[in-house]
């Protein structure tokens, strides 16, 4: 099944948001001195990551 031009767009931005949630966690990790709280936020950008590959995989079979 194709998906329309606003369907493309909206995952895109989709994947936007993810892509730019993880990079700051990472960036948040790095500067954090505590281990829990930089834990916590590795934890989250690896979560950002995991939702960024669903939505391309869901872009891959919808293509």
């Amino acid at each position: 099944m194709a998906i329309t031009y606003t369907e493309s767009w909206w995952l895109e931005e989709c994947a936007k948001a993810e892509e730019q949630a993880a990079r700051k966690y990472l960036a948040y990790s790095d500067l954090a001195t505590d281990t829990e709280l930089k834990r916590v936020c590795d934890d989250l950008a690896s979560m950002h990551r995991h939702h960024l590959d669903m939505l391309a995989g869901a872009v891959a079979t919808m293509m």
